[in-house]
């Protein structure tokens, strides 16, 4: 999860547009923010209710009110990102790519509208060249508490049909988050665990650099935790209690490897450490305990750093595993 503390910035003033879009506007909770270069150019909130247009989610207002400045950044060269509570729609998703936006930072999944989990290999060779870099950063959870009040609020009003379809989309995927591909794609699923002990976190050096306990889920392998459990066991003989997913993201297998090019979609578990002592296996060649003010030390330009990262930054927003 290739997630930075601007990042992290810009994805709060978010949470804050759309607790203000449903507080102040009593609208559908979704907040986005538009940066160039590193710098804010506007916030806005979805006013889809508001206004009685399906087109004024919040990323579309932004790229709207916002075209021709979009159209000047990408002629300069200038990095463009747009940052949202909710996954876009495919709606804000195509606007974002033919306005050139080079990354997509969201916190909540979106089960029933989300588009971010298109596969572009198969649309125009302008898609192809142009995809924005796509990342979901499960941050926190007040988002999905926002919607499910704001769902609420819209039943006591009389307002059923849609509230109650949306609250039971959410609740399934609150009890079992999915990743999604398309139907024909071969892909591996994998898992990594987060493993907590006294505010510190287990991080695995290996030959290619910094890694976390975990792989790839075995065939007949129905229960992730129990397989998550036992990847742990045998890569660090640590027991441990597995908690909540905090991440999803994506990797492909690097050349050389029999499954080159194949897409891993990874699952990012906070746990906790509940006995044993670290005893690594050929995998690995060292390890660290690492907490909130020394992880940085072990900096690496990659997503594995990122991640750890997105781990602390998401602890301190959520008070802990």
């Amino acid at each position: 999860m290739n997630i930075s503390l601007e990042d992290k910035k810009y994805l709060d003033l978010c949470v804050q547009k759309a607790e203000e879009t449903f507080r102040k506007h009593d609208n559908y909770p979704v907040g986005s923010a538009l940066v160039i270069n590193g710098k804010l150019i506007e916030l806005a909130g979805n006013q889809i209710k508001e206004l009685k247009s399906y087109a004024h989610h919040a990323e579309n207002q932004l790229i709207i009110n916002n075209a021709t400045k979009l159209h000047e950044a990408f002629e300069a060269g200038k990095q463009i990102v747009l940052y949202s509570t909710l996954e876009p729609c495919i709606q804000c998703l195509g606007a974002s790519v033919t306005n050139h936006v080079d990354r997509i930072v969201y916190i909540q999944q979106d089960p029933n509208g989300g588009a971010c989990g298109l596969e572009h290999d198969n649309m125009g060779l302008f898609y192809k060249h142009h995809w924005p870099e796509i990342i979901h950063a499960q941050i926190s959870d007040k988002i999905l508490n926002l919607m499910f009040e704001f769902f609420h609020s819209e039943i006591k009003k009389g307002n059923t049909k849609w509230p109650l379809k949306m609250l039971s989309i959410f609740e399934d995927m609150k009890r079992s988050p999915v990743m999604t591909v398309p139907e024909d794609q071969e892909f591996f699923v994998g898992q990594k665990a987060f493993i907590e002990k006294d505010g510190k976190v287990l991080v695995l050096k290996a030959n290619f650099g910094i890694d976390f306990p975990g792989g790839k889920i075995q065939e007949g392998e129905a229960d992730f935790t129990k397989a998550l459990k036992r990847e742990v066991k045998e890569e660090t003989s640590l027991t441990i209690q597995v908690g909540k997913i905090f991440a999803t993201w994506q990797v492909r297998i690097e050349k050389g490897h029999k499954n080159e090019g194949k897409k891993v979609f990874l699952l990012g578990y906070k746990c906790k450490y509940l006995f044993g002592k670290v005893k690594l296996s050929h995998e690995h060649i060292g390890y660290k305990w690492v907490d909130k003010d020394d992880y940085q030390e072990l900096y690496e330009d990659n997503t594995t750093y990122k991640m750890l990262e997105n781990y602390f930054l998401s602890t301190s927003n959520t008070g802990g595993v």
